[in-house]
């Protein structure tokens, strides 16, 4: 993952701390489990508090959907292939 996309993902979190936003989370659990290769993308894209976000905070919402768009695009694995 590359530095620019682990910025974005803390701004995010960082964003939807600071919003006025209720019972955040699971999505913010979920923005967090990104940094360890989870994929949450969909389940975030459909969040109900990205709904909200939408309105009341379209920048946020915004970083939020490009990342997801970008970590969607990356490969997957059924198995482990860190090398430790």
């Amino acid at each position: 993952m590359q530095p620019q996309t682990l910025r974005s993902i803390m701004d995010s979190i960082n964003g939807v701390m600071l919003s006025e936003e209720k019972d955040t989370f699971e999505l913010i659990n979920m923005l967090y489990g990104l940094f360890d290769g989870f994929d949450y993308t969909e389940k975030i894209l459909v969040d109900p508090i990205m709904k909200s976000l939408k309105k009341s905070n379209p920048d946020i919402h915004t970083k939020i959907t490009e990342t997801c768009e970008e970590i969607k695009g990356y490969p997957k694995f059924d198995n482990d292939v860190t090398e430790h």
